[in-house]
This record gives structure tokens, C-alpha cells and sequence, in this order.
């Protein structure tokens, strides 16, 4: 095949469009990734839950305002997931772009949860060892065998 200015070009243009699909790609899984190991940080207590200036004044608000990041959330799985929604969607971008897409989208709306997400007033299970109350998993499974049903304070 002879090197033509056409061919050049071409090449040119789909090696550019290949590093972008590969930056795009790495972008998108470091979102998603990013978003992921800060749920997995703030679940055991290395980082808050919420970075947010606003702060719930009442349970009822903190209650909605949760509900609807979690409702968010699910549906835009619930919607990208989607055969039909596949086949518009790689329409308007590359197939192999689809997924990173996905992980982009869904690494957003994770941070912009945990971003705004409102702690709840109180405790949803303690456990009192010795005098003092116990708040983590750990510390119950420990003192199983000290455990009473009575200890529960929901």
C-alpha cells in the first residue's frame, strides 16, 4: 500500500482518536474508581460520608434528601443498563466508548451522593460494653459472647 496524503491523514485521525479513547477510558475508571474507594473509606470510617455545607435541620429532610441521591443513583444504572439504551446511546458515541461512559457517569453520581449525602440523627445499633456504648461492627462481633437483646438500642 503506498503512503498516500490521504492515508496519512487517516492514520493521523485514528491514532488520535485511539489516544483519546484510551484517555477517555483511563479518566473515566479513575471517576469511578475514585468515587468507589471513597464509599469504601467513608463505610469504615477513614473519610466522612459528607462534604457538603448543607446539613439537614430535621430527620424528615435528611431522610429525603438521601432518598433522592440513592433514587438518582439506581436509575441511572437502571437506565444505561438498558439494551435500548445501549443501541441510541452508541449512536451518539463509539461502542468501545459505552462502558467507560457508564463507569463515568455512574463515578459522578456516586461523589455527588456522598458529597451531599446527610448523616441521620442517632444511632441505628449500639451495644454497651463495659459503660460505655459501642457503635461499630468489629467491637459487637468481639463481645458476642457478652451480647444481650436487651443491650439493643434502636
Amino acid at each position: 500500500m503506498i503512503n498516500t496524503p490521504a492515508t496519512h491523514s487517516e492514520n493521523k485521525a485514528s491514532l488520535l482518536s485511539r489516544g483519546f479513547a484510551i484517555a477517555y477510558a483511563f479518566f473515566a475508571y479513575g471517576v469511578g474508581s475514585v468515587a468507589l474507594f471513597w464509599f469504601f473509606f467513608a463505610a469504615i470510617g477513614i473519610a466522612p460520608y459528607s462534604l457538603s455545607a448543607f446539613k439537614a435541620d430535621s430527620l424528615f429532610t435528611a431522610l429525603a434528601v438521601n432518598t433522592f441521591l440513592v433514587l438518582l443513583f439506581a436509575l441511572q444504572h437502571t437506565i444505561m443498563a438498558r439494551k435500548s439504551f445501549k443501541q441510541k446511546w452508541t449512536q451518539i458515541i463509539p461502542k468501545h466508548l459505552e462502558r467507560s461512559s457508564f463507569v463515568l457517569a455512574a463515578g459522578i453520581l456516586m461523589t455527588v451522593m456522598l458529597w451531599y449525602w446527610q448523616t441521620l440523627p442517632g444511632a441505628l445499633l449500639s451495644h454497651k460494653v463495659g459503660n460505655k456504648k459501642s457503635y461499630e461492627l468489629p467491637m459487637l462481633c468481639e463481645q458476642w459472647d457478652t451480647f444481650k437483646p436487651d443491650d439493643i438500642f434502636l
